[in-house]
């Protein structure tokens, strides 16, 4: 198991980092010294996961990055990227998206209006980042920005992917035959093929389903 710690408040995350024993994620939370915002973390925070071996994850999300709505840009994400690799380590910083806009479209009734957290409109995205097809955006900033192939291959994903070797014991490649197991562990059987009549069952299933939550939530 690892523990996240990005919607934990400040007492949380300090009660955390007291008892940890093992390396601590914040898989989508920025920095606090750059946006006061409560879901974003301080410096000593940082420091504190990256003392446990952890990552923290910066936030997409533009009402966490800066106050004032101009400020929302593709560069104030990579001050914020920089600032956690600076004081926690380029050995613990990575990427958190966070891509709200397309899980709420997906997941929303059509009645509910009102989607503000903490009066900030969760559709807005960054210019160009409302999804994983501008991720190549975040990687351009950082090449501008200086970063070394090496340490932008850590934060795209390397040193995630390293915690969770690390946290779970899963080896870091595959064979060319399939899924390396984790040590000690077999394989998991392929799962049998889905039928057309099985499918065609799934699909009418979450149709259903989805128009029953429809009429529940908006009447």
């Amino acid at each position: 198991m690892i523990f996240d710690v990005s919607h934990l408040g400040a007492a949380g995350v300090a009660h955390v980092l007291e008892l940890a024993t093992r390396p601590l994620l914040a898989t989508h939370s920025s920095a606090r010294a750059l946006h006061d915002h409560h879901r974003n973390l301080t410096d000593d925070q940082l420091r504190g996961v990256a003392a446990t071996g952890g990552v923290v994850c910066v936030n997409f999300f533009p009402g966490f990055l800066a106050e004032a709505e101009e400020d929302r840009t593709l560069e104030k994400l990579v001050d914020h990227i920089d600032l956690v690799a600076s004081v926690a380590g380029i050995d613990h910083v990575g990427i958190g998206p966070d891509f709200l806009r397309e899980v709420l479209l997906d997941v929303t009734p059509p009645c509910a209006e009102d989607l503000d957290l903490d009066d900030i409109d969760p559709l807005v995205t960054l210019p160009g980042l409302d999804g994983p097809a501008g991720l190549p955006l975040v990687t351009a900033g950082l090449v501008r920005r200086g970063h070394t192939e090496t340490g932008i291959g850590k934060i795209l994903g390397g040193n995630v992917h390293r915690l969770f070797r690390r946290g779970t014991g899963a080896r870091p490649m595959t064979s060319a035959t399939g899924t390396i197991p984790a040590a000690g562990r077999p394989a998991a059987a392929d799962p049998a093929p889905v039928t057309g009549a099985e499918f065609e069952g799934n699909v009418k299933l979450g149709s259903m389903l989805a128009d029953l939550e429809e009429l529940v939530l908006c009447e």
